[in-house]
Parts: structure tokens; C-alpha cells; sequence
């Protein structure tokens, strides 16, 4: 048994306004009742329950994403803009929780709307693209993935230019595609594009450029260039507990692929020392069941494995 069989975990690009972090303690606690829900705005609970997602609280953002879709559909019912954005925003908080069949559908569902109403250029149509294909890569359905992907970059491309935001996290996402078939030649080669552009559009602390570096690291793991990769994947996990906290579905992520190099160069004590609370926190913030808490706890394993080899 080795690590080739646990792959690497890639983030999605926070394309919320990360200014919704700022206040994003003080907006956790501003729930409303749910005999209230009919009074608040619309807007607000969707701002909130965002908020909820980006700082990790996926139970919460479920819920009420849920009751949101619900009531925009009784009261502005299926095909009014603010219904299909709230089933959106409701499909990518499953999709973190890894509840990717109903993700998917809800996706689909959205981009048949957004098709239909908007047409193929509208932005939020092409957005609606981006996440369907993110979705499918996570399913595993990498052809479709990757021939969505490189539609919505041609169209970013098209309309934004090359240094939109919007375009380099297309570029980003095909990139993990790409980095996920074993087309890691093409997969680095936009990877080194998109973290420069991060760095100089966003900077270093931005979450989409850390999502940048870590995807990057990821590949030059599969490519042997393990110290270089390693570097990275510190400097992320670094950036991830300074900006999310130890408890973020990120910075688990970060911590888990750092033990998985780590692993790699047979440094098992300290991948051993990071994956432990990184076990317990998935099964409180994930769940027992989901397939990161899986990944985590069958590389823990294996490095106490290994290590007790090494002792021996």
C-alpha cells in the first residue's frame, strides 16, 4: 500500500467577495428565527449563509440555503434570478459537505435555466458552467469536465481578457482537471501562469491565490519535485491557519496534502503529528462519512504503518 491511491485534495476558488470575511463572526451570530424568515431579506440570508460556507460552518450554510430556496420558490417561484442563485449557492455548499449527486443535479438544473434565460455569454451562465464542471471532476466525469472547462475559459478569455479574475480561476479549474487525468506537462504550465497572475492581480494572502499555490504544489508532487512542492504546501497551510483557522475545510485540506508529501518523503512522525487533529476535526466539521474524513483517516493509517516499520 502507498499514497498513490490517496489523491490530492484541491480547493475551489472563494469567488465570494472575500470582504465578506471581515465581519464574519459578527454575521454568524445574526441568524434569524425561522418565524422571522418570512420578514428578512432575501439578500441577507444569502449573504450570510455564504459567509457561513467560506469560514467553514457547513451545517448552518445548509440549512439556511435551504430555507431560502424554499422561500424564494413559494414567493418568486422556479425561473426568477434570485430563486436559481439561491439553488446555485445551495448546490456549492453540498458539494463542499460531498453530496455530489445532488450537487450535480441542482447544477445542471441551474445552467438549463441560466441557458435558456440569459443565454450562453451572460456571465452568471457562465459561472453556472464553471461550478457544473467543477462538480463533475469531483464526480470523476473528467471528459465532460475538462470540455466544459475550456469552454468557459475560451469564453472568459473573450470577454474579460487574460488578468480578470474570473479568468484565471477558468484557468485554475482546468488546470486541476487537467492535473487529475495525468496531463501534467500542460497541467503546470497554466498552474505557474495563474499563481503569478494571483500574485500580482491579488497578492499573496488572497484565498484564490493560496488555492493557486496549493494546486500548483500538487502537481509538482506527481511530478517528483517534492522539495519544491513541499515549500509550497507549508507556506499555503501557513496563509490557510492565519486567514480561516485550524477548524476550515481548506485548511484541513492544506494539512492533509502536506502529510501526503510528507508521507511521500517517508517523514512519517510529522505527518502523523498533523494528520491526528486533522482526523478529528473532519469528523466534527465533515462528518464520519465523507470522503475527505475517509482520506484522512486511511493516510493516518498508513503513515502509523509505516512508521512502525521504520521503528522496528
Amino acid at each position: 500500500m502507498g499514497t498513490n491511491y490517496l489523491r490530492y485534495e484541491p480547493d475551489d476558488p472563494l469567488t465570494t467577495p472575500h470582504s465578506l470575511l471581515v465581519n464574519a463572526t459578527r454575521r454568524a451570530h445574526q441568524r434569524p428565527t425561522p418565524t422571522r424568515l418570512g420578514l428578512v431579506n432575501f439578500g441577507h440570508l444569502d449573504n450570510l449563509a455564504t459567509t457561513l460556507r467560506m469560514r467553514g460552518q457547513l451545517n448552518e450554510a445548509e440549512q439556511m440555503q435551504r430555507d431560502t430556496l424554499s422561500l424564494r420558490l413559494d414567493v418568486l417561484g422556479q425561473r426568477h434570478p434570485d430563486t436559481i442563485s439561491a439553488m446555485s449557492n445551495l448546490a456549492n455548499t453540498l458539494k463542499m459537505r460531498g453530496q455530489l449527486d445532488e450537487a450535480e443535479k441542482m447544477h445542471r438544473t441551474v445552467l438549463a435555466m441560466r441557458l435558456k434565460i440569459l443565454g450562453l455569454r451572460h456571465p452568471d451562465t457562465i459561472s453556472a458552467m464553471s461550478d457544473l464542471a467543477d462538480t463533475l471532476r469531483m464526480c470523476g466525469q473528467l471528459d465532460e469536465a475538462e470540455q466544459m472547462q475550456r469552454e468557459v475559459l475560451a469564453l472568459r478569455l473573450k470577454i474579460l481578457g487574460e488578468k480578470h479574475a474570473d479568468t484565471v480561476n477558468a484557468m485554475n479549474n482546468l488546470a486541476a482537471t487537467l492535473q487529475t487525468r495525468g496531463q501534467l506537462d500542460e497541467a503546470e504550465s497554466i498552474q505557474r501562469d495563474v499563481l503569478a497572475l494571483q500574485l500580482e492581480i491579488l497578492g499573496q494572502r488572497h484565498p484564490d491565490t493560496i488555492v493557486a499555490l496549493s494546486n500548483l504544489a500538487a502537481t509538482l508532487v506527481e511530478r517528483g519535485q517534492l522539495g519544491e512542492a513541499e515549500t509550497m504546501q507549508r507556506d499555503a497551510l501557513a496563509l490557510r491557519l492565519a486567514l480561516l483557522g485550524q477548524r476550515h475545510p481548506h485548511t484541513l485540506s492544506a494539512t492533509y496534502n502536506l502529510s501526503r508529501t510528507l508521507c511521500i518523503r517517508h517523514q512519517f512522525g510529522e505527518a502523523i503529528q498533523l494528520l491526528q487533529p486533522t482526523m478529528r476535526l473532519r469528523v466534527q466539521v465533515l462528518g464520519e462519512g465523507h470522503p475527505r474524513t475517509r482520506n484522512s483517516e486511511k493516510l493516518l493509517k498508513y503513515a502509523i504503518s509505516m512508521q512502525s516499520c521504520s521503528n522496528s
